[in-house]
């Protein structure tokens, strides 16, 4: 589709840290100058893509949406579905059966909604957060992917 979309998405590791908010080291206040370093790599390394070759990247998660809320150029998107359909396409992606695509989906989510809080001290998902909240079981994940598209052309076409 759009050039400048391509080969455009970026993942940086969750693993960098042990961040879930149950650990004890995370409760105590030592772990502060921790969280305020790792924002601050975050905020590094997205500006500096958001700024390369012409802010032309989609960044999935990474706290993105809390480091870029003050870029004009920015568009924040949170994806939901129902766990049923998650379930469904975890299981058949990745060839393992529904208990386990259940448990490795709660996993997930309980990592990045500790990862996210944990760094922005705001609550994963609430659509105060982000400018649009789209629910994939509306139009299913292909439509829901041409949508974001659209919406991506529409900003750039304003901004020209």
């Amino acid at each position: 589709k759009s050039q400048g979309y391509k080969n455009a998405v970026l993942a940086l590791t969750m693993d960098v840290l042990p961040l879930r908010q149950s650990d004890e080291y995370v409760k105590t206040s030592n772990f502060y100058p921790e969280r305020k370093k790792m924002v601050t790599m975050h905020q590094k390394v997205i500006n500096e893509l958001a700024v390369k070759d012409n802010g032309n990247i989609i960044i999935m998660g990474r706290i993105s949406n809390y480091i870029l809320r003050d870029n004009p150029n920015s568009i924040s998107i949170f994806t939901r579905d129902l766990m049923q359909s998650k379930i469904s396409r975890i299981a058949e992606k990745y060839g393992i059966d529904e208990e386990q695509a259940e448990t490795l989906i709660r996993k997930t989510d309980k990592r990045r909604t500790d990862y996210y809080e944990f760094l922005t001290q705001k609550s994963w998902g609430d659509g105060e957060d982000y400018d649009i909240s789209i629910f994939t079981g509306l139009l299913g994940i292909d439509k829901t992917a041409e949508l974001i598209y659209q919406i991506i052309k529409e900003k750039e076409q304003e901004q020209d």
